[in-house]
């Protein structure tokens, strides 16, 4: 059965490729337009696929991620008494036990789950995030069915222009995680942990008896949506205040936690009361020590102008995914922070910059770390809900001024100066190991027995073309040869016998002439 429901979705995906041109089209001239038609209409798989793409600028060219921007997660709700199955399932009681009230109409609908207002025994409000029934199965399987399309060479090189393995595992690994709820009652934890003496910032609190794989429950917030700015308005509240301490914060979340929220649209922000509530936790942002310290030179790099710094620690924080021309990609770097260096930051939109680093990374084969991407996205998601809670509030200056804070902090200085003598400690060390070296490389030389190895892309190119060059010398020298002797051979009034050698040998290089001639117009063929 299982087999015959996997044929039938495979048919499915097939015929909608087909409909909407997918499938017939020719290398880089699919319309982004049909594209998303035919993510709406495959359903919650492909809605994430687009706007999985939708923020990876570094995969996909523009016009394919305006239009990836459309798609919206919004689904029917699914019946009542399937999701209280589901509930009863998860938690293995009567709904009528669980909850002294539910209600059966979702307050929100999404592809992958469904919130529900909720009552529990002890009188406290709370919300019930519902995982839909069959999704994770339909998800999964429509990734496996992917990777066997994607199998063929006609429909893989219609998407050679992006990755499409790797944002496939990528999206599996996404769907893992946002799949299992008990992932995200963990990470709305850890951020109010992170988040315990932020007096403007917190998160709902999540009831664990009532939290599974497939149920979450977590107090109800009511409050006004961050974008809502009458509505703030008209309760009193300084738009320009909670703009300041969400931007603040949230550059806090990043270089002071390493854990951020990879999507702070307004749909996951509300006021309530005097603080600033975050919503949907299903994916975030982590980045290890090692990670910000590189970050840290990526900083330093902009601050001092210094484009060999910049691109060196630019390299150390992304994965190549061919050859990299690193004459290209300084020349890149060096004109994506000539366009910013003079410029305030003030008027800097992290957007662009970010847009323009990664369009960069594309076209010098390299590809951005998950990790970094939702640092980008998440940035880019910030400065999209100041622009509408506060547009006189510049995200890049809060975030160099955050930086340069916590670079000068007493902490940071301390480690600084940690590093400082340890370096000092081994200098000398270091000194003696590479004088050593240094003597043996200088006797090497002097004993004639010093090799230098070039490592150049190019080289096996150059020397089969040396290599040509040399043939073709070699046999016009053979063809000169044969003329000279066989002139003389004439010259010298030989016998009849002798004669025809040298007549023999003015053909035979006529013949080599010939054929080196037609080597030469054929291009490179001799």
């Amino acid at each position: 059965m299982k087999k015959k429901l996997k044929g039938r979705r495979l048919r499915e995906i097939t015929a909608v490729f087909i409909r909407h041109g997918v499938a017939k089209g020719v290398k880089g001239s699919i319309a982004p337009a049909n594209i998303r038609a035919a993510f709406e209409e495959l359903g919650p798989t492909f809605v994430k696929i687009g706007q999985l793409l939708s923020t990876r600028p570094d995969l996909m060219p523009p016009e394919y991620i305006e239009e990836f921007k459309k798609l919206q997660d919004d689904v029917r709700p699914e019946k009542p008494e399937d999701i209280k199955a589901v509930v009863e399932e998860s938690l293995k009681s009567p709904i009528e036990r669980l909850f002294s009230s539910f209600e059966e109409k979702a307050a929100a609908s999404a592809s992958v789950a469904e919130v529900h207002r909720a009552v529990l025994p002890g009188g406290e409000d709370v919300v019930v995030k519902v995982r839909r029934p069959g999704v994770r199965d339909t998800i999964l399987e429509d990734i496996g069915i992917l990777r066997f399309l994607f199998r063929s060479k006609r429909l893989s090189s219609l998407f050679s222009f992006v990755n499409v393995r790797g944002i496939l595992d990528e999206l599996e690994r996404n769907a893992r995680l946002e799949l299992d709820f008990s992932n995200e009652a963990a990470n709305i934890k850890k951020f109010r942990e992170n988040n315990a003496d932020v007096k403007c910032v917190t998160a709902p609190r999540v009831f664990d008896d009532y939290t599974t794989e497939q149920t979450i429950v977590m107090e109800y917030i009511d409050g006004i949506k961050i974008n809502d700015a009458a509505a703030l308005d008209a309760e009193g509240f300084d738009r320009d205040d909670i703009g300041r301490k969400l931007a603040n914060n949230y550059v806090k979340q990043i270089f002071g936690d390493g854990f951020f929220h990879a999507d702070p649209h307004p749909g996951n922000l509300m006021v309530s009361g005097n603080k600033i509530v975050y919503l949907d936790f299903g994916l975030m942002g982590t980045l290890d020590p090692v990670t910000l310290k590189k970050l840290n030179g990526v900083i330093s790099g902009c601050a001092s102008g210094d484009a060999d710094e910049l691109t060196r620690s630019v390299l150390s924080l992304v994965t190549p995914s061919g050859p990299v021309d690193r004459a290209k990609l300084y020349s890149d770097i060096a004109a994506i922070y000539g366009r910013y260096a003079s410029a305030r930051f003030e008027d800097i939109e992290i957007s662009e910059l970010v847009n323009a680093i990664f369009g960069a990374c594309a076209r010098n084969n390299i590809v951005i770390p998950r990790e970094l991407t939702m640092l980008g996205k998440g940035l880019i998601g910030i400065e999209s809900v100041l622009a509408e809670l506060s547009p006189g509030i510049n995200t890049m200056s809060i975030v160099v001024g955050y930086a340069a804070r916590r670079f000068a902090s007493p902490e940071e200085l301390r480690g600084r100066a940690a590093e400082f003598l340890k370096d000092a400690y081994r200098f000398p060390a270091l000194v003696l190991e590479n004088s050593k070296k240094l003597s043996r490389l200088l006797d090497a030389a002097e004993a004639g027995r010093l090799t230098v190895n070039i490592d150049n892309p190019k080289q096996e190119k150059l020397t089969e073309t040396v290599n040509r060059m040399v043939n073709r010398i070699v046999f016009g020298l053979v063809i000169a040869a044969l003329i000279i002797g066989s002139s003389v051979i004439l010259s010298s009034g030989a016998t009849p016998a002798v004669t025809a050698l040298g007549v023999a040998g003015y053909i035979g290089a006529a013949l080599l002439g010939f054929w080196l001639l037609i080597s030469i117009i054929r291009s490179n063929r001799l």
